[in-house]
Order: C-alpha cells, then structure tokens, then sequence
C-alpha cells in the first residue's frame, strides 16, 4: 500500500423497504450490500479513508445511519457488526443522499474523492421515476461521473462512481 493514503472514499448503501427483499439464498438485498460493503471495507484499509453510510426515508425526512467514518480506527469490520443491527426501513430518496455525501467529501483534503452508492435502483421517495432520474442526474452533476448497471442474479444493482475533482 502507499505510504500516505490520497483517497477518501464514501459509500452509499439504499436501505429502503424494497432492499428487504430476497436476492436468493435466502438473504435480502441489504444484507449482500452490506457483505459486499465489508469486502470493500477490508480491501480499502490502510489505503483510503473510508466512510458508509446506510441511508432511508423514515416520516418525511431522510435518515443517514454511519456505519463507518472516515477517521474511525481500522478494526474489525463494522459492517459485518452492521448486518446484525440494520434492518430495511420505508423508502429512499438517492439524489439527497448524493448530494450530502458529495458535501462530506468536499470537506477532505485527499486527492481521490469516490463516492460509490449501492442500491437496487428502486427509489420511491418521489412522485414518478422521472423525478427519481432527474434528482439523481442532479445530485451526481458535481463533476465527472459514471454509472454502472451489474447483475446479481436474477436482479439488477445500480452501482454508481461519482468521481470528484481534486482539491
């Protein structure tokens, strides 16, 4: 790994109610976003400074769960501590919570800034999809970006890189 760290990396995991869902196996959507999150977690140690984020709308308001900070210390894997506690909650508003976590990010001095939101791209904190797209669209305009579409099983997951520019 490189000696000093030039990365601050912010991941975005959807828990709305449709993240409850099964993907097969048995497991829900938000449990394989939170393994893969651990995944992510162990291979960014000492490399970037991480910070997850699970996030839902509860009664009219988005609500933000941190999983991990960027400075909290580097043990063990608070996301694999998170499946126990983290549930599915209501509904989910991405643009929202893209524009919070592109405003932390501005906030670091790294080089890298990445924000990575995991979700199965099924908003429903608006009134139409269109505004779903066109909030999202919006929240990723901060500079440069990128979206992927992967496919887990029989699902599809949004995977979406915003990469911003350098300080």
């Amino acid at each position: 790994p490189p000696s000093k760290r030039e990365t601050a990396f912010f991941l975005l995991i959807d828990r709305s109610g449709s993240m409850g869902a099964g993907v097969g196996g048995g497991q829900s959507k938000l449990f394989t976003a939170l393994a893969t999150a651990a995944v992510l977690e162990e291979a960014l140690k000492g490399i970037a400074y991480t910070k997850i984020v699970a996030f839902d709308v509860g009664t009219n308001a988005v609500e933000h769960c941190v999983i991990k900070d960027f400075d909290q210390k580097e043990i063990g894997s608070r996301c694999i501590d998170a499946m126990e506690q983290i549930a599915a909650g209501n509904g989910n508003k991405d643009g929202y919570s893209i524009r919070a976590a592109a405003l932390d990010l501005a906030k670091r001095t790294e080089r890298r800034k990445i924000l990575m939101v995991l979700s199965d791209g099924l908003p429903s904190g608006y009134f139409s999809e269109a505004e779903a797209i066109d909030d999202v669209r919006a929240a990723g305009g901060c500079s440069s970006s990128q979206s992927f579409t992967l496919r887990a099983r029989t699902r599809t997951w949004m995977l979406t890189a915003v990469c911003m520019k350098r300080a």
